[in-house]
């Protein structure tokens, strides 16, 4: 197994931003073989977190998206080190990102670095085959991630109510499109089977060499509208399952954990998975650990993980989902001839709602549902095209 490399320091939210820019500079420093990896490429993509709320602040830092310094401090170390075209951007459902890259801060800097933002769910899209999937064959994203020689993943420390937890390999998320995909992405892509599997296959195809997380302030509980955690750390690494492994060890969260344990209830353990696919290590024999993991910490969470009753709905939902999708692909001919290029929604082997992506929300799906929660993540959606893109195999559990 290659050695990862994985650097981790204390930076407390009342750190000047002029020392937290200095301070991600100095760790990035320590990431062996990264200066020759930028001076060779000729295109970076930055991908940021830039979240699909508002900007909460705890303590004048971000509580759900990636910290401005925190980027400008990897800004300020690419310069001088590269002369590749350097684009920065994400990709939101409910928030056009170059808003909130605006309102946030993350803008000025992109101006002042010369980094071109980009709307990751503008078009023009290309498809990208994934080379070994564990979801789906490929992806439309956007054309201007094709030709990119180092993928940098800029993300936030938080909890997730299906992913457990939301780091570097989680952010990727934001690369498929509203306008393929649904808007929002939650009834094709955002479920406890696919979501996983997702992460795998688009770290898998972008394979990022610069991992960054922010946990200077964290969110505990969900993603958005989480409690703020005071973690005070900075955690970056060459491989995203060996940075994301490192970072849940500080979260309390074993980063081998099979589903079912705390915090993964709902769907399995991307970083595990993504482990087993051969994308990066979770062992720390095969982590360089620069600097010290703190021993005062706060042991993170998911909404909910206390209730006795979510794991059984949990598991209820995920069975509910796979007979579902057992259906579909056993009458794949049926439901090509009757609803082609339109998504769907399937409650037993009837399906419920039906149109264009951007008509199929969850919202009209939760209604078509008498508004039941249980059969609402019991329930299967899906992207009708004559061309499979999807795995069956998945499902079969």
């Amino acid at each position: 197994m290659t050695q990862h490399t994985v650097v981790i320091e204390t930076c407390r939210p009342k750190t000047a931003n002029e020392e937290v820019i200095a301070q991600v500079a100095s760790m990035l420093a320590k990431l062996p073989g990264l200066d020759e990896r930028l001076g060779q490429a000729k295109r970076i993509f930055i991908k940021l977190n830039l979240g699909i709320k508002g900007g909460q602040t705890y303590k004048n830092r971000p509580i759900a998206y990636t910290d401005p310094a925190v980027y400008e401090g990897v800004a300020t170390y690419l310069q001088g080190r590269t002369e590749a075209d350097v684009l920065v951007g994400d990709g939101t459902d409910t928030l056009p990102p170059a808003d909130a890259a605006r309102e946030h801060g993350h803008m000025a800097v992109a101006d002042r670095m010369g980094h071109r933002f980009v709307d990751l769910h503008e078009p023009p899209f290309a498809r990208f085959h994934v080379p070994e999937p564990a979801m789906f064959r490929w992806y439309d994203l956007s054309a201007e991630l094709q030709d990119v020689d180092l993928f940098v993943s800029l993300a936030k420390m938080k909890s997730h109510h299906l992913c457990g937890v939301t780091l570097t390999m989680k952010n990727l998320f934001g690369l498929p499109p509203g306008p393929v995909y649904g808007s929002p992405r939650f009834m094709s892509l955002h479920s406890a089977v696919r979501l996983p599997r997702i992460l795998a296959d688009l770290n898998g195809l972008f394979r990022p060499g610069l991992c960054l997380v922010d946990g200077i302030i964290g969110a505990n509980y969900m993603e958005w509208g989480g409690d703020p955690v005071t973690s005070g750390v900075l955690i970056a690494g060459d491989n995203p399952v060996a940075t994301d492994a490192t970072a849940a060890r500080f979260m309390g969260v074993d980063p081998d954990a099979m589903r079912g344990t705390a915090p993964f209830l709902r769907a399995d353990n991307h970083i595990r998975l993504a482990a087993d696919l051969g994308l990066g290590s979770t062992r720390t024999g095969d982590i360089d650990l620069v600097g010290d993991m703190p021993t005062q910490r706060r042991p993170y969470a998911v909404e909910g993980s206390a209730e006795p009753h979510t794991l059984a709905q949990a598991e209820a939902g995920r069975r509910a989902v796979c007979r579902q999708a057992q259906q579909y692909f056993e009458n794949r001919d049926h439901y090509v001839q009757a609803y082609a290029d339109e998504a769907i929604v399937m409650d037993g082997d009837k399906v419920v709602v039906h149109g264009p992506t951007g008509e199929v929300t969850w919202q009209a799906t939760y209604e078509a549902l008498d508004g039941d929660p249980v059969r609402f993540y019991g329930a299967f959606a899906k992207l009708v095209q004559e061309e499979e893109a999807e795995l069956r195999e998945p499902y079969a559990v």
